[in-house]
């Protein structure tokens, strides 16, 4: 009894976690008239190259039709360019515009200073272990 009445108590503080990342990536997105996803996308977009949009959907652990309706809008904005593979012209990158890359700048020094991690005062073994337990409930669940 006393298992499943903890088990029920880790899912309400993690839901509860959730949303407080959810409200506070929609605040630090608000500001730049951004999404949390498209903030998401544009800081997943590295300075230097462009990405495909498979990988580009990986590391923003979205799908690729759900990347293309971002990336359609982020486009409409011009904050990003799709350009196709002349070798492959089934492989579409990804890059920032200049205004992209001014607006990633911009997150960026603003990030900084409203990071999440600077509110939270644990050890390096404390974060280590809370990691290892929270991949390990991941994994169980999923």
């Amino acid at each position: 009894m006393y298992e499943i009445n903890i088990l029920n108590e880790i899912i309400k503080l993690i839901t509860k976690i959730d949303k407080h990342i959810s409200k506070r990536e929609r605040h630090t997105a608000a500001p730049f008239g951004l999404t949390p996803s498209q903030v998401k996308v544009i800081l997943n977009i590295d300075n230097d190259h462009s990405l495909t949009h498979s990988h580009l959907a990986k590391k923003c652990h979205f799908s690729k039709s759900t990347l293309s309706e971002i990336l359609d809008i982020m486009e409409r904005k011009k904050l990003i360019e799709r350009r196709r593979c002349d070798k492959d012209r089934r492989k579409v990158y990804v890059s920032l515009t200049p205004k992209g890359f001014s607006c990633r700048n911009s997150l960026l020094m603003y990030g900084s200073s409203h990071k999440i991690s600077r509110d939270i005062s644990m050890t390096d073994l404390e974060k280590k272990l809370l990691y290892i337990l929270l991949k390990k409930f991941y994994n169980q669940i999923s």
